[in-house]
């Protein structure tokens, strides 16, 4: 059972994939935490030192990114090789977590995931939707 599930069982609520979405968002979730940390940064007045790429983005033109994430950092940037990736450092996360492959890297870089209408209902694709705060930025 993963650590989702088992909180939400611990406090009586329903196994559904929206009660799941609902608390990744909450305050005890992971998704609730980073999004109120990065406000905070943000209303703290750090917002210049962070530097938010778009998924969809990233994909779709990878090394205008890179680049741009280079220059953010100050750092040259480099030839990268999308067709040969390889993780050193893989993490646990069935035993971290209880989910498996969160942090799995293949070896070709590629958009491999469903549209999230696919697998999310209109109730979590609207709050997400909320949740766009780097938008902004």
């Amino acid at each position: 059972m993963s650590i989702i599930d088992e909180q939400l069982v611990k406090n009586n609520i329903p196994l559904t994939d929206d009660n799941r979405c609902d608390f990744l968002a909450s305050p005890l979730g992971i998704l609730g935490q980073s999004i109120r940390a990065i406000q905070d940064a943000i209303a703290k007045g750090f917002g210049d030192r962070l530097l938010f790429v778009d998924y969809k983005d990233l994909m779709e033109n990878t090394r205008q990114n890179l680049v741009k994430i280079y220059d953010f950092l100050g750092e040259p940037s480099f030839e990268h090789n999308f067709e040969n990736i390889e993780n050193k450092y893989r993490e646990n996360d069935f035993e971290t977590y209880g989910l498996k492959d969160m942090h799995e890297v293949r070896k070709k870089l590629g958009r491999v995931s469903s549209k999230p209408s696919a697998v999310l209902s209109p109730y979590v694709l609207a709050r997400c939707g909320a949740m766009n705060l780097w938008q902004g930025q």
